[in-house]
């Protein structure tokens, strides 16, 4: 495995394609499709959660509002972009955090 990725989108169709697709890779994944959701499986997860990929536009929230608060959580989070002058600031963008370099949260 390379690791666990949180996947959130509103979009069952996008977020069962991009698990499978994960999957096929070598990543376990954990598919949210609400930014509730997504919160609650990262606090479960303890700081094993190496990617976050968010749609930026949720029903519930933002992709980069859930990324933000997530960061909150384990600030020592890496933020990355797939359009590198966007950066949680502003969209549209898909977000990553990669929390691999982050002790375990307590």
């Amino acid at each position: 495995m390379h690791g666990t990725v949180l996947i959130l989108d509103d979009d069952a169709g996008v977020l069962d394609l991009t698990a499978l697709y994960l999957k096929s890779k070598g990543f376990s994944t954990l598919a949210c499709t609400s930014a509730a959701s997504a919160s609650q499986k990262f606090e479960e997860a303890s700081g094993n959660v190496a990617i976050l990929v968010a749609d930026v536009t949720l029903s519930d929230s933002s992709g980069v509002e859930t990324a933000l608060r997530l960061k909150a959580l384990q600030p020592c989070a890496q933020e990355f972009s797939l359009y590198p002058d966007t950066l949680l600031t502003t969209g549209p963008t898909v977000t990553w955090i990669s929390s691999t370099a982050c002790p375990p949260v307590p």
